[in-house]
């Protein structure tokens, strides 16, 4: 997999749910919790006064958090992983990304609902980014999830995998 991993979709249908879940995971594989990096890039005035958001907490956290740089924490065995929920509210967080995992042996997952904005992102990051499209669930899949059974679709499975 590409070292980050894009979920990107409308409102409401489940990415920052696995956002968690994939940190959940990461803890009980027995990744160190110091070693998971979690941002909420919700609108934050704050944000607004850092040149360099993305740049400057994460070392921050390297500083701070880890008390070492992130290829000594992975020389260690430890491999540090950035989640960057709605990552679509800061305007140049594509090169930030870039710079980061170009040149720190990290991992990450972005989650983002402006179509727009994180395709744009994805053309600055070829080949260091995978996109995961989300989109919203099927009244079956609700009517499954909300235990009202299971609902046949109308038209026959066209052979298209899902």
């Amino acid at each position: 997999m590409a070292p980050i991993v894009a979920l990107k979709g409308p409102r409401q249908v489940g990415k920052t749910t696995i956002l968690n879940q994939t940190i959940q995971a990461l803890l009980d594989s027995g990744v160190p919790p110091s070693c998971i990096f979690r941002i909420q890039f919700d609108e934050l005035p704050q944000l607004r006064k850092l040149s360099q958001p993305i740049l400057e907490l994460a070392w921050w956290y390297s500083n701070t958090i880890l008390g070492k740089s992130f290829h000594k924490a992975a020389s260690e065995g430890n491999r540090v992983f950035f989640f960057f929920d709605e990552i679509q509210n800061l305007s140049d967080w594509a090169p930030q990304v870039k710079y980061l995992v170009d040149l720190q042996p990290v991992r990450g997952m972005l989650t983002g609902n402006s179509s727009l904005r994180i395709k744009a992102g994805r053309d600055s990051l070829a080949g260091c980014i995978q996109t995961v499209e989300m989109g919203t669930l099927l009244l079956r899949e609700i009517a499954n999830f909300g235990g009202m059974g299971t609902i046949t679709p109308y038209l026959p499975h066209n052979g298209i995998p899902l």
